[in-house]
């Protein structure tokens, strides 16, 4: 008796396998998910960081957040995401910018160009940690706007 059992175990778990194998590799991580930071030399005496998070929705479609912390600017938005192993491109409506990337294995990251207002200026993406993130700049205690 246990034979018949444990092949129809071992049939419910291939089931099972078969099933979810699908699931998994259309959720696999792309490389462009994570987050990266860069810096944009908009002058000879003016540089930015920026801070690019890209995630995957339950649907599978990427979904990113822009942010320019010398700017206070944060979590705007990004737009049409595209991505391949060797590729990465998103626009940024909020700004009307966009960004074009290829992947550089030397650099491990994203050498690019971020356009706007019909500028192109370099810009590499490397993978950030979490934890090194720049954090939006808080006011100090009692400030208030200026009558």
């Amino acid at each position: 008796m246990t034979t018949p059992v444990l092949r129809w175990i071992a049939s419910l778990c291939a089931a099972a396998l078969l099933t979810l194998a699908p699931t998994a590799s259309a959720q696999a991580q792309t490389r462009a998910e994570g987050l990266w930071i860069g810096t944009l030399a908009v002058s000879p005496t003016l540089s930015l960081r920026i801070v690019v998070e890209i995630t995957r929705k339950a649907d599978g479609a990427l979904i990113g957040t822009f942010d320019s912390p010398d700017q206070n600017s944060f979590g705007v938005p990004l737009a049409d995401i595209t991505s391949t192993n060797t590729a990465l491109a998103f626009t940024l409506p909020a700004a009307g910018a966009s960004y074009a990337a290829r992947w550089s294995p030397e650099a491990e990251g994203w050498q690019g160009t971020f356009t706007q207002a019909r500028q192109d200026w370099p810009l590499a993406l490397q993978r950030l940690d979490p934890a090194q993130r720049p954090q939006r700049s808080a006011l100090p205690a009692g400030w208030q706007v200026p009558a």
